[in-house]
């Protein structure tokens, strides 16, 4: 509440607060001093608190305590790492991941969950993140993905992003370690189902791959001619992120999606080279690409000739 209210004043629209912000901002004052004295009344009673046993506090929880099965945590925040550590090692097995060898130690540990603090400085997390789904080795491990969502921008991308799910930050430990064994179980079931479900599924995840191509295909042939379309332009518009973007294409065509861009436009040039009298100057502009010099350059890299031998 304090801050949505701090927020508005950002906008020029909003030069002051009115009688019922002021009033919310009181209100929630008062909470949150309220919080910190039950925060100060906690900490006196946490040496109490501690001496409960580790079964005390998973019934208290009400989880099964499963050492079978193993959590990363991919943290870079050293005393955060170790917070959820011991608070995810009170229900199974969990360690902490250096940020620099999250692939080889994944490969070696195979851990059955991962999760992953953007703190480790965003855009990075979400490089790891969408790597990790685009390779057929680690892509069914549930990846949870916590992060300050402090505006809607950040909150979007996590949604946006590969992740299995997410949780803000400040969050409850034993939240987090109901939400890592839900999607742990659901993993499970999946890799239980029986061959010909698989299968099934895997048609799917094609026929799905082929519908995702083909509305790419659309949306670049609608806009082919206007130099300007570009890949966040085509990514705003198939509403998903650059990184997925990027990641799906790679996977699906071996190349970036901005050479996929590019790729289409020369195939459409060299299919109206050989179909119509059109000139080349005319044909550059049809496909997006009326600088000459880059057109014939790259014209020549994929087709190994010059647009006007080509012809």
């Amino acid at each position: 509440m304090i801050r949505s209210i701090i927020e508005k004043l950002k906008y020029p629209s909003e030069t002051k607060l009115s009688r019922t912000d002021i009033q919310h901002l009181r209100n929630s004052n008062e909470k949150l001093m309220q919080l910190i004295e039950n925060l100060a009344d906690f900490k006196e009673l946490h040496p109490d608190i501690s001496e409960m046993t580790k079964h005390d506090i998973s019934e208290m929880a009400d989880f099964p305590i499963n050492r079978d099965i193993y959590v990363m945590i991919v943290v870079k925040d050293t005393q955060l790492a170790d917070v959820i550590r011991r608070c995810m090692a009170r229900f199974m097995t969990a360690s902490i991941c250096d940020t620099a060898n999250v692939i080889d130690t994944i490969s070696e540990s195979r851990p059955d969950a991962i999760i992953i603090d953007t703190d480790n400085r965003e855009q990075i997390s979400y490089d790891l993140i969408n790597n990790l789904k685009c390779n057929p080795e680690f892509k069914t491990i549930p990846i949870i993905l916590i992060s300050d969502f402090h505006d809607s921008r950040n909150l979007l991308k996590a949604i946006k992003s590969e992740a299995d799910d997410f949780l803000p930050k400040p969050f409850n430990c034993e939240v987090l370690a109901a939400l890592t064994l839900k999607k742990i179980k659901a993993s499970k079931i999946n890799d239980s189902l029986p061959q010909n479900v698989k299968a099934q599924v895997a048609l799917l995840e094609k026929k799905s791959d082929k519908m995702f191509l083909e509305n790419i295909d659309r949306i670049i042939e609608n806009n082919i001619a206007d130099p300007e379309f570009d890949i966040n332009t085509l990514s705003e518009k198939l509403k998903i992120s650059r990184a997925h973007l990027y990641n799906k294409i790679k996977e699906l065509k071996g190349m970036s999606p901005a050479e996929y861009l590019r790729d289409t436009r020369l195939s459409k040039a060299s299919l109206l080279l050989k179909e119509s009298s059109l000139t080349i100057k005319e044909i550059k502009a049809m496909v997006g690409m009326p600088d000459p010099n880059n057109f014939n350059r790259r014209f020549k890299e994929k087709f190994k000739t010059l647009p006007s031998d080509f012809r």
